[in-house]
């Protein structure tokens, strides 16, 4: 009776043990991951017109130990990126509209900044929350990117970020604002331009 209840008591520890260390750990995080980690303004003067610009920090963030490849470009955004349709701003290529498509490279456990430009069209006096996906096409051989990416899925990749502009137009940040900026830092690793791993 004594060694059966021991017994018992033996298989119950365990069993508990086991179960308090499924709850205290972490999924993985997937990889690749899209971050949007704050934005700033850019204005442009052409002449007497001025072009301002709305510029979001989007952060590709690789946290697998492999080389992530996929198919990009410097700065045609509106070819991989969509956002959340609004009275006052949208994605412009308007810079670079014969930019190349080529293979962009992240190194094991590192990100890459990208900044996705919006135009103003109307200056914002409210909060806006804008859903911003990407389509992530991992490197494939191809000669002509824009004709044969049709016969390869894309993986979807989404984040979301909140504008604070005031009745006079001025962005500002609260509270919750900053707290989710440190919580999207601590997410982030550091970007390509510290060194390569590799060619």
């Amino acid at each position: 009776m004594s060694a059966k209840f021991k017994l018992m008591c033996w298989f119950l520890l365990g069993a508990c043990l086991a179960r308090t260390s499924a709850q205290t750990t972490k999924p993985p995080i997937t990889s690749p991951r899209l971050l949007l980690i704050g934005s700033y303004f850019s204005g442009n003067f052409d002449g007497k017109v001025e072009r301002g610009y709305e510029v979001l920090r989007a952060f590709i963030v690789n946290y697998s130990h492999d080389t992530l490849r996929f198919w990009g470009t410097k700065c045609r955004p509106t070819e991989f990126f969509t956002l959340t349709s609004n009275d006052y701003m949208h994605l412009t290529d308007e810079e670079c509209n014969n930019s190349e498509f080529e293979q962009m490279v992240i190194p094991p456990h590192r990100s890459l900044l990208i900044p996705i430009k919006m135009v103003v069209n109307t200056q914002p006096h409210e909060i806006i929350r804008l859903k911003v996906s990407m389509k992530f096409y991992k490197w494939f051989t191809s000669e002509n990117f824009k004709d044969e990416r049709k016969y390869h899925r894309p993986e979807i990749l989404t984040d979301t970020i909140t504008l604070n502009y005031n009745k006079d137009g001025n962005p500002f940040y609260r509270k919750s604002d900053w707290e989710e900026l440190e919580r999207k830092e601590k997410l982030n690793l550091p970007t390509t331009k510290l060194y390569l791993l590799m060619a």
